[in-house]
C-alpha cells in the first residue's frame, strides 16, 4: 500500500507498529517521523514517535517528542499519559 501511496496513514501506522514489535527501532523511528510529518505534527503522532524512542532506549529524544506533542495539543491524552509514565520510571538519563 505504501508503494502505491506513500502517505497512506493506516499503512504507515501499522508499519511503525510492526517495526517496533520486531525491535527494528531505527526503521520504526523513521516511519514514525514520516507519520508525524504527514499528519502535520499531530500530537498523537508525536506520542507514537516518543514511545518508540523510549523502547529504543532514547529517553532524551522521547522526552523532546512528547514535549513537541504537548506543544501542539496540551490536552493530548496519549502524550500526557505516556510522558507522565516515562517521567515516573526510575531509570532515566
Amino acid at each position: 500500500a505504501l508503494a502505491a501511496d506513500p502517505k497512506h496513514l493506516p499503512s504507515l501506522y501499522r508499519t511503525g507498529v510492526l517495526y517496533a514489535q520486531a525491535q527494528k527501532y531505527p526503521d520504526a523511528i523513521t516511519v514514525w517521523n514520516r507519520y508525524v510529518k504527514i499528519t502535520d505534527n499531530d500530537a498523537v503522532a508525536w506520542s507514537n514517535l516518543a514511545y518508540c524512542q523510549e523502547l529504543a532506549g532514547q529517553p532524551g529524544k522521547a522526552e523532546e517528542a512528547y514535549r513537541q506533542g504537548l506543544a501542539r495539543d496540551p490536552n493530548s491524552k496519549p502524550c500526557r499519559i505516556n510522558y507522565g509514565l516515562m517521567l515516573a520510571r526510575p531509570a532515566r538519563e
